[in-house]
């Protein structure tokens, strides 16, 4: 019995179904962004695959519209600068028969993907996971300032508790 030799066709076909299963992630690069008057399209490009995934997203849709939102924004951009994303690469899941870039889906992760998929959902993961991402939303000199009011509302504290006493 001596080993087959695949196409091409029949190696990609393989490494798509291989790859095509619920709550897969695979990085991919977005090759291409179209905005129209109600849909934004991006092709998703994988390194294992010739051809392009399209994600569509409805701009009359409020939830598609935040999706977008959290993805530029996740990538460094406004919302005002969808086209900037070519060239972008993204992780992308596969859900529900198509690829979809994870930061337009709900606490995106493999946790939760996991969690989502039994039908439970741990509250003390999610919080951590809310906290986290707020502490990272802060920058250096926004810490800086917190830190500094904090110290003088301890030192005004201490001079009326002082002064009362």
């Amino acid at each position: 019995m001596g080993a087959s030799e695949y196409t091409d066709d029949e190696y990609e076909t393989l490494q798509t179904s291989k790859r095509e299963i619920a709550g897969n992630e695979e990085p991919a690069r977005i090759a291409d962004v179209r905005v129209g008057d109600s849909t934004a399209r991006l092709t998703l490009e994988f390194d294992w695959t010739d051809g392009g995934e399209i994600a569509e997203f409805d701009l009359d849709s409020e939830r598609d519209v935040m999706e977008l939102k959290t993805l530029a924004r996740g990538l460094g951009y406004d919302y005002d600068h969808l086209p900037y994303l070519e060239g972008e690469t993204v992780t992308a899941v596969y859900l529900d028969g198509e690829w979809v870039p994870a930061a337009t889906l709900p606490d995106a992760g493999p946790d939760v993907l996991g969690d989502a998929s039994t039908g439970r959902f741990d509250p003390l993961s999610r919080a951590y996971r809310a906290a986290t991402g707020r502490v990272g939303d802060l920058s250096t000199n926004k810490l800086l300032i917190a830190v500094i009011v904090v110290k003088k509302l301890l030192i005004a504290s201490a001079i009326v508790y002082l002064l009362v006493a």
